[in-house]
């Protein structure tokens, strides 16, 4: 009630009460032996609780192994649903996405259709107009050939050659309307061809949108249950997680308690050993006293006495006071410790085995500062060969493509380039050095295209492919990339998107591409440049 068991607590009696429940004071009575047999029990009650807490603590240890190897079985299952669960989601928002384009398709094919009835109503009734015009003409025609037949007689007299003229007219017109009339019979036909097609487009989109939509429902359905799934797992990574965390707190009990019961051992082995060398003491002095007394009786044989030695005058309570005074000192010296030597021995050995450990983990520190420092100067000698190689070739093209111009990198950091980064300082031609972030279109591509082709001298690629590079470029910057591209096409293919004829007349091959409705052709282009420029060489 008072703390017992929780604070270190002495009497006003002098008994001592320890954390551990060890009570040290108060009077006993000894049992012979100076209490040895009590602290050989005592130790080894001590070293079979020291066993099962060992034994204990490696059960605790498998255990905590097994759950981190679930755990771990249970991280990699949640990072591959996770996995899952993100391309489940990706392909639904595809799915959506295709659905949508699907439906914005039917959406215009339907509009198309719509067209296409307003456009077949229009040509039917184009159709009943030409008809009627036809049967107004048919009719005309018949009415014609009537008076043909009428005035036969007078053909040869005046207005019957007029009359013969307005009826091949007619007759042509006739024509005319019958082709036209063919011409939209056929048209509806196409007209009519086309639109079942889109119908059955329709159809045929509308069905895949809905098995698009029943296969989004299904992924739904895929992805709730794995996030149901999921929240399972990581619910029971959490019930293990508070399981670890319940061993912990287990272990360090038990480590606490070990280390309680090592101090206990420790005190009791120090005192046993105090007891044995008072022990050792007392018997040395009993051993003299016996020693004198014998010598003594020797002596008094000597001077001729012979007899019992004479009475004692002290007192009995003076002599039972100096007996329990004794007994007193014996009691408290307790048992003698003979393992330590033994103990003595296998620290020595555990201290000679750490010393060396030791010393051999020193010399593997030295060896991996060595190679580390080995590795950090072949970095660096590595980098600022690259970076002196790079930087002057860069010098050189910048000053090619921009004459009169100068170009180059500074390290930011010069004691520790790898603490910082890299500037490029460039000088245009008729300007003051600028910053990058300072520089036109046309300055910046310069300066970019000569960094490419000063890093590909160092290290060149199999090829380079350029999409416009060109385009904030003059006529004559133009001209000088292109040179220096033919160069440089010796040892690298260069592929280059341009529409500049001045970049393009340096090609070897040119390909065309334009599009007509929306899809692109691919077709060849001959060089012509390239042909007059060969000629020319050819002639000089």
């Amino acid at each position: 009630r008072v703390g017992i068991g929780t604070y270190r607590i002495v009497t006003l009696e002098g008994d001592l009460f320890e954390r551990s429940g060890v009570i040290t004071g108060g009077s006993h009575t000894s049992r012979g032996d100076l209490g040895r047999k009590f602290y050989e029990e005592e130790r080894r009650r001590l070293d079979l609780e020291e066993q099962d807490l060992r034994e204990k603590e490696q059960d605790l240890i498998i255990k905590m192994r097994a759950i981190r190897s679930e755990i771990a079985e249970k991280e990699a299952l949640l990072k591959t649903l996770d996995k899952k669960l993100s391309e489940a989601e990706e392909i639904s928002r595809e799915g959506r996405k295709r659905l949508e384009e699907y439906d914005r398709k039917v959406e215009k094919a339907k509009e198309y259709v719509n067209h296409l009835r307003e456009e077949m109503e229009k040509a039917r009734a184009r159709i009943e107009e030409i008809k009627t015009d036809l049967e107004y003409a048919q009719e005309k025609l018949k009415n014609l050939e009537l008076k043909r037949q009428d005035i036969i007689s007078y053909y040869k007299t005046s207005g019957i050659e007029e009359k013969r003229q307005e009826y091949e007219k007619i007759k042509r017109r006739v024509e005319a309307r019958k082709e036209e009339l063919n011409n939209l019979r056929l048209q509806l036909k196409d007209r009519e061809n086309q639109m079942g097609k889109v119908e059955e487009e329709i159809r045929r989109r509308e069905a895949r949108a809905e098995d698009l939509r029943e296969e989004a429902r299904s992924m739904e359905e895929e992805i709730k249950a794995l996030r149901r799934r999921r929240e399972e797992l990581e619910n029971s990574v959490k019930e293990m997680e508070a399981q670890v965390y319940q061993l912990y707190k287990d272990r360090d009990r038990l480590e606490e308690e070990v280390r309680d019961l090592q101090s206990q051992i420790g005190r009791l082995r120090m005192e046993e050993e105090d007891l044995r060398s008072r022990e050792r003491d007392l018997s040395t002095n009993l051993s003299r006293v016996q020693q004198k007394l014998s010598d003594l009786k020797q002596r008094l044989k000597e001077i001729g006495f012979d007899g019992e030695p004479p009475e004692v005058k002290e007192s009995l309570s003076k002599l039972k006071e100096k007996l329990y005074r004794v007994e007193r000192e014996m009691a408290n010296l307790g048992n003698v410790n003979m393992k330590a030597d033994e103990d003595y021995r296998e620290e020595l050995e555990r201290y000679q085995d750490y010393e060396e450990r030791h010393r051999k983990l020193q010399e593997e520190r030295r060896a991996i500062k060595e190679m580390i420092e080995e590795i950090e100067t072949k970095k660096l000698k590595a980098f600022m060969d690259a970076f002196n190689n790079i930087n002057r070739n860069l010098r050189r093209i910048f000053s090619f493509l921009s004459p009169g111009g100068r170009a180059q990198m500074v390290i930011e950091n010069e004691m520790d380039p790898f603490s910082g980064g890299l500037n490029l300082i460039v000088k245009p031609r008729g300007k003051d050095v600028q910053y990058l972030e300072a520089m036109s279109g046309g300055e910046k591509t310069l300066a970019a295209l000569s960094l490419i082709f000063a890093i590909q001298e160092y290290k060149p690629s199999p090829f380079y492919y350029f999409d416009e590079v060109d385009a904030h470029l003059d006529e004559a910057n133009a001209r000088r990339v292109g040179e220096l591209i033919k160069e440089k096409s010796r040892e690298a293919q260069f592929i280059v998107v341009t529409l500049r004829e001045v970049l393009a007349s340096f090609a070897d091959r040119l390909i065309g591409v334009s599009a007509r409705g929306g899809v692109s052709r691919v077709f060849p282009v001959e060089n012509l440049s390239a042909v007059l420029q060969e000629e020319r060489r050819e002639v000089s």
